[in-house]
């Protein structure tokens, strides 16, 4: 079987009909650990306001925005209250001294000044129907802005309401907010109509099933003929416990989520309140203090847990399965560096070392065989015979044994890769010498590198520094190095048979790897973030079906969908460690871990 996938990657994941499994990211990656507010920009960010800073997650790292004296255009203080990303892919920040707009062309900040010279605590931000943004204030009333290049205005007259905490638009126009009491004001023609809040001090707002919920400290309620009523939810799965609620967002499948204050995270359904069963290392969701949600343009939903750090649940299946080592109790403390396919369903891996690894089909770890220290490939070919390479030495392998016979030595800085040919010879990337051809039948080995002669019909090596082997249906070797691609043909000893004898060269500062596809195309990735796509033609950029994040690993395409270059119907297993952009996701961070990709 081939050597599958090596990706910088990924968050794996598995979603239940109501549990769900997902992503912690821990408060020491950020600036605070005491989050107000988060929001996804249109470029796929995730926004993080704290107490002490703004953090932006990219998929890679958490980058901190802090004030600076020095710097005017730098946030104008560090206590963050609230965000809002618009439609038109405006970042807003609103701070305890004022309002800020995210620059994204500078990476700095353009600040907004108040009328009459206030500096107030902007306690939230929302984006009405006709575009102009509302501006909620603690003690100054609300302002509008019309446009990112206008000027801050009151909303209503100063004798009216002045503590805006949570402001919501219905469908009718109208601006609902609440302040610090147990009070609800509906704000309409420039005046505010309060009503009796019957479930304590309002949270959160939003139209579920057509009506309006408010969401208090202790409950649901909804607006219906002139006051605010309980909602009539059944609340029994809370009934014994002392829950305070704290946020709550409706999803686009009109399901609220609803946050609380050391309860984790609850759904309404209906007319039903039931707790979210989400299990991710690092963190007990079912005890969390949720201080701020969000929902990304993939309906995963974000939150805010205070003291913690940020959780991430998806709502959809995604396309990936996880065998985590850290939840059967084994802590690695290093990567895995290849897998293969055993018999009987079992899955072999190899960890840098440590050793050899056996997965059953249900992804349980049930073999740890004795193997040569410094292990860093296990390959089995044609033949279902196993190879194991070193930094130093191949050997045959028998992991149902742990017996191992060592073939030879290598003269090189690793054992990198590995493939075979359907007549049981090795390819082996012996890396910075090139490769090896060993025929197990002779004994004999063979190297091909650079150095040597650079013959006008066979040609030569590209680069001594094979970084990936893939062998096609045509029997054409492709290898991926430091300076590009390169093809070797055993039937001609060659690297001219396709007419070049180098592809990409100059293009990209390194390939990963090549695959080589059905119809004659062959897939690489390097590290200008682009899949490029060859064949008899020159190659050519191609979509990078995972947006900008670069694969340390290249698929092939077949038929529009991701696929390893290799004729089998077995499900695609990848072994990652590090950030990645899964096919239906967002890129996420984790430690060492298998995943499949079903068919």
């Amino acid at each position: 079987m081939k050597r599958l996938l090596s990706i910088i990657t990924c968050l794996l994941i598995w979603v239940g009909a109501y549990a769900q499994r997902g992503h912690f990211f821990s408060s020491d990656l950020f600036s605070s650990s005491l989050i107000s507010g988060l929001c996804q920009d249109r470029m796929g960010a995730i926004w993080v306001a704290t107490d002490y800073g703004l953090n932006r997650f990219d998929g890679y790292r958490f980058q901190t925005f802090l004030h600076s004296d020095a710097d005017p255009a730098s946030l104008q203080t560090n206590v963050v209250t609230t965000l809002l990303c618009d439609r038109d892919g405006q970042v807003w920040v609103g701070t305890n001294k004022g309002l800020d707009c995210f620059d994204r062309s500078h990476e700095n900040f353009r600040h907004y000044a108040f009328p009459d010279g206030n500096a107030p605590r902007v306690s939230c931000i929302i984006q009405r129907h006709d575009g102009s943004l509302l501006i909620g204030t603690a003690g100054y009333g609300a302002y509008v802005l019309t446009s990112a290049g206008g000027q801050l205005q009151h909303f209503l007259p100063e004798s009216e309401d002045h503590y805006f905490s949570r402001m919501y638009e219905d469908a009718q126009g109208r601006v609902w907010k609440s302040g610090f009491d147990e009070t609800i004001g509906c704000c309409e023609g420039g005046r505010v109509q309060h009503y009796p809040s019957v479930t304590g001090t309002p949270q959160s707002f939003a139209e579920y099933r057509g009506r309006l919920y408010a969401l208090g400290l202790h409950g649901l309620q909804v607006f219906s003929n002139g006051s605010f009523e309980s909602a009539g939810v059944d609340m029994s799965a809370v009934s014994s416990k002392d829950v305070v609620f704290t946020q709550m967002i409706q999803s686009s499948d009109s399901i609220l989520y609803i946050g609380t204050r050391g309860q984790g995270l609850y759904r309404l359904t209906g007319q039903r309140l039931e707790p979210v069963s989400a299990h991710a290392p690092g963190i007990n969701q079912s005890t969390a203090k949720i201080s701020a949600l969000c929902l990304d343009n993939r309906g995963n939903l974000w939150l805010g847990c205070h003291r913690k750090g940020l959780l991430m649940l998806p709502q959809h299946p995604m396309q990936f399965g996880n065998w985590s080592f850290d939840e059967q109790g084994i802590i690695l403390g290093s990567t895995i560096s290849s897998v293969c396919q055993g018999d009987d369903g079992i899955l072999w891996c190899t960890v840098q070392g440590v050793g050899v690894y056996g997965f059953n089909a249900q992804g349980r770890i049930v073999a740890h065989p004795q193997a040569p220290e410094a292990v860093e490939f296990i390959w089995r070919d044609r033949q279902h015979r196993y190879w194991l390479g070193t930094d130093d030495a191949l050997f045959a392998y028998d992991p149902l044994t742990g017996q191992s016979q060592k073939k030879f030595d290598f003269d090189c800085d690793r054992f990198n890769d590995m493939t075979s040919d359907s007549q049981g010879r090795l390819y082996i990337s012996t890396f910075s010498r090139g490769f090896c051809i060993y025929d197990p039948q002779t004994g004999m080995l063979r190297n091909h590198n650079f150095y040597e002669d650079n013959d006008s019909v066979k040609g030569r090596l590209c680069n001594n520094w094979v970084m990936g082997l893939a062998a096609d249906s045509d029997g054409l070797i492709w290898m991926a190095t430091s300076s590009g691609v390169s093809c070797y043909d055993p039937a001609t000893d060659g690297f001219r048979s396709q007419g070049w004898e180098q592809l990409l060269g100059g293009v990209l500062r390194r390939v990963r790897v090549a695959w080589r596809a059905a119809g004659r195309r062959a897939l690489a990735e390097g590290q200008h973030r682009h899949w490029h796509r060859a064949g008899p033609l020159p190659l050519r950029p191609a979509v990078t079906p995972c947006g900008t994040f670069p694969w340390q690993r290249a698929v092939a395409e077949q038929g529009g969908e991701l696929h390893r270059a290799v004729e089998r119907r077995r499900p695609l297993v990848l072994h990652f460690y590090g950030p990645v952009a899964v096919p239906d996701g967002p890129p996420h961070l984790c430690g060492p871990h298998l995943g499949q990709w079903p068919d």
